[in-house]
């Protein structure tokens, strides 16, 4: 079985300095398993809809009736919609727009018992849910960077929204590392449970 070593970008062109994070997952991992790897890589609540992209096809929850063509984001592996050197578009929150860039940067063999998800490296914290899309998270940068000088309103609803301040530059890396250790838990036994 193989792994592959992804890098996802969020919005990918329009911030700076990047937020991304590198993961390796196995092949056959579904897309529905990569939508939950995104959602933990980037704190994300999946409370809206999204949609993968891979060249001319599309794919995604049928129950969510997108009104076109898709295909079923849990019934298709990384390894028959891509391979190294390929890159698949994520769009998570249709209303924030938060569009994500996945490359699959390569592949190795995965032996016995190596971990067939698991968190690489990663930079910066991602955007608050439902924080207004990218002008909504920049405006809540600028007012992290100069609190006297921002809006008290968002910085009550920032505050609000988490357990610590949001930091824009801070990445948690160990909570991140166990969200994608448990989701390599439940691909593991779906591998498992369909090779009987």
């Amino acid at each position: 079985m193989h792994a592959y070593r992804l890098r996802v970008d969020l919005h990918p062109s329009d911030i700076e300095p990047p937020i991304w994070r590198r993961i390796e997952i196995s092949a056959n991992a579904t897309l529905l398993e990569l939508h939950w790897a995104v959602q933990s890589l980037f704190g994300w609540e999946n409370s809206h809809l999204h949609e993968f992209s891979v060249g001319d096809r599309s794919f995604s929850d049928p129950e969510f009736g997108l009104g076109r063509e898709l295909g079923d984001e849990g019934g298709v592996t990384l390894a028959d919609v891509a391979e190294p050197g390929d890159e698949l578009s994520y769009v998570y929150d249709f209303g924030d727009d938060w569009r994500h860039r996945i490359a699959v940067e390569g592949a190795a063999e995965l032996e016995p018992g190596d971990p067939v998800c698991r968190l690489v490296d990663g930079a910066r914290a991602a955007p608050i849910e439902d924080c207004g899309g990218l002008p909504g998270y920049l405006d809540l940068v600028d007012a992290m960077a100069d609190p006297d000088a921002a809006d008290p309103e968002l910085l009550e609803w920032a505050a609000s929204m988490g357990t610590q301040p949001f930091a824009p530059d801070r990445f948690d890396v160990a909570a991140t590392a166990a969200a994608m250790t448990a989701l390599g838990g439940h691909i593991s036994r779906r591998l498992a449970s369909a090779t009987r």
